[in-house]
């Protein structure tokens, strides 16, 4: 049986990965990381409510099988680009370093379509940069999911990726080959993909983008 944490459980895909966690056979416990308690109750289910800048005061509760590090922000809701890349940077960072001292063997991290480090896009340059430092810890097993538009109830509303949703939701359905992987997808689905890669436990660095996130699902 094994143990997972998440980081980030109360966002769209990190809850819907609870859910999986929760309701799968393999897990005999979830360990979350969080702000604010989650509304939410099962025997395998230990929530800790902690102050993300003392994240290694934790580091004990990383004694886990794999870590699911889903957290992430806006810059609306940080207000500051300097907030933004603490939360999806650093935090991400953190969480991965006293992953690896407590020598979790699979660190499963969500990005976005375009993370490049070299970006002119802040956003991806950001989430680039994350990626970039985590792979440098060489976990045995690094899965990177990134998706393009998410689909799915938030706990709140942007209209910037409502908008974005309503502009490409007529066109998903036609993208193929290349451009598949700019198709939407829902959260519950890059939560379903990313507990598969963690069943199917392949060593190395992986990225899945959009179109590979689906294929995991018919694994």
């Amino acid at each position: 049986m094994k143990k997972a944490l998440v980081i980030g459980a109360t966002g769209l895909v990190g809850k819907n990965v609870v859910y999986q966690l929760l309701n799968n056979q393999d897990y005999s416990k979830v360990v979350l990381l969080l702000r604010n308690e989650l509304i939410i109750s099962d025997p395998k289910l230990e929530q800790h409510v902690i102050d993300f800048e003392k994240m290694s005061d934790y580091a004990d509760l990383f004694k886990v099988d794999e870590v699911y590090c889903c957290i992430g922000t806006t810059i609306k809701k940080a207000e500051t680009k300097e907030a933004f890349e603490k939360v999806d940077h650093y935090y991400c960072f953190m969480a991965a370093t006293i992953a690896r001292a407590n020598g979790v063997t699979h660190f499963l991290m969500v990005s976005t379509l375009g993370a490049n480090k070299y970006s002119n896009i802040f956003y991806n340059r950001v989430k680039g940069e994350a990626e970039d430092d985590v792979d440098k810890l060489s976990f045995l097993c690094t899965s990177i999911f990134r998706p393009s538009l998410l689909t799915g109830t938030r706990s709140e509303f942007r209209f910037s990726e409502w908008l974005g949703i309503m502009i490409m939701k007529p066109f998903s359905l036609f993208l193929k080959g290349k451009l598949k992987k700019y198709a939407l997808v829902s959260g519950e689905d890059v939560a379903k993909a990313m507990v598969k890669s963690a069943t199917l436990y392949r060593a190395g660095k992986h990225i899945y983008e959009g179109d590979k996130i689906t294929n995991l699902l018919n694994l």
